[in-house]
Order: C-alpha cells, then sequence, then structure tokens
C-alpha cells in the first residue's frame, strides 16, 4: 500500500513535466533532431541545468532516451506518436487545464462560493 500512495503522490509531478515540456517545445524540438541537453536549452531558450533535470525525468518516465554521445531523443513508441497527424499535444495540455481545475479543490469542498456550480436537473452531485 505504501507503494501505492507513493505513485499516487507522485502523478502530479509526471503531469507536471509532460505539461511543461509541451509548453517549451521539448517534444518537438526533439521530435526533429536528437540534441544534448545543452543544445535543446538553447534552442527551447531555457536554462541549461534545469532543462537537464527535465529531459532526464522524461527519460526515467520512458518517452526520451539519452544515447552514449549524450543526446536525448524521443523514445520510438513516443516519436510515432509525437510525428503522428494527431499528436497527443492537446490531450496533455488538457491534463495541465485540468490541474489549474483542480488546485484549489480544499476552496471547493469548504465551500467556497466561487466554486459553485449550479447542477443539472435531477442531479443529486455536481
Amino acid at each position: 500500500m505504501r507503494e501505492k500512495i507513493h505513485t499516487i503522490g507522485w502523478a502530479f509531478a509526471q503531469t507536471r513535466l509532460l505539461t511543461l515540456a509541451v509548453e517549451h517545445g521539448v517534444f518537438d524540438q526533439l521530435a526533429e533532431s536528437p540534441m544534448t541537453e545543452e543544445q535543446l536549452a538553447k534552442a527551447i531558450n531555457t536554462e541549461s541545468i534545469a532543462t537537464g533535470k527535465v529531459v532526464r525525468a522524461l527519460c526515467a518516465m520512458e518517452l526520451l532516451k539519452r544515447s552514449e554521445d549524450g543526446c536525448f531523443r524521443l523514445t520510438d513508441e513516443m516519436q510515432a506518436a509525437w510525428t503522428s497527424p494527431h499528436p497527443p499535444r492537446s490531450i496533455i495540455m488538457h491534463l495541465q487545464r485540468m490541474y489549474e481545475r483542480w488546485i484549489d479543490l480544499d476552496a471547493w469542498i469548504q465551500g467556497d462560493p466561487g466554486y459553485h456550480r449550479e447542477r443539472p436537473s435531477g442531479s443529486d452531485r455536481s
């Protein structure tokens, strides 16, 4: 049970890493060409040490892989998905919008009037 709780508890970090990568063009850049973390940081205008941490985390999530020459690239499965006619970009950004809605869940459960939504007729839950 401890492992399950840990996995659930850290799921937000994976979602945030995904959305951060989309927002900054990590997958777009690496779909075009493998790059080192320094090259990627320059291409997407980010700080290289932080970019390195992000791409290594994406490797741990098995979305990127790092070759022996130090270049990062999309995994074969991610490359196929990202370069398909319908890449998962919109799904990932939907996750970000959901995260933003759920971030103040405490206010909602406490009955904050700003979170009151009319219920559909015949419904006892929103």
